[in-house]
């Protein structure tokens, strides 16, 4: 996973964008956005399992990066569909929160969503 800062790109997995904003003062530290787009799997399972993958290598990256962020700090993930393939609603994961947030996610303590309707005109089966 390559990490691109401050970039108002789409990104394509394998390179994810990060930028950050100022949230004081409604909470003292900065929000991390983190986010990339995926292109489908041959089906709806394998798309759905990879999405879930992906989002657990990012997370496990800020975990391994926690010392570079402020204990104040928040993160958001968020992966989907590039333009190519759906011009809008392409978010499919958006998950985030405080380091701990991460940790219980990652620990499989918060189970990770996928968007509703994330995979609708994209598989056949839809």
């Amino acid at each position: 996973m390559n990490v691109v800062e401050n970039t108002d790109q789409d990104q394509l997995w394998d390179s994810v964008g990060i930028n950050k904003i100022d949230f004081r003062p409604r909470f003292d530290g900065y929000l991390y956005n983190f986010h990339s787009t995926l292109n489908p799997s041959f089906d709806e399972f394998s798309t759905e399992k990879m999405f879930i993958e992906k989002t657990h290598e990012v997370i496990k990256w800020v975990l391994n990066s926690k010392g570079k962020f402020n204990e104040s700090d928040k993160f958001q993930i968020i992966l989907g569909w590039p333009k190519e393939i759906r011009s809008s609603a392409r978010q499919v994961i958006k998950v985030g929160g405080s380091i701990d947030d991460l940790m219980q996610i990652q620990k499989g303590n918060k189970i990770i969503k996928l968007t509703k309707n994330w995979s609708l005109g994209i598989f056949n089966s839809n």
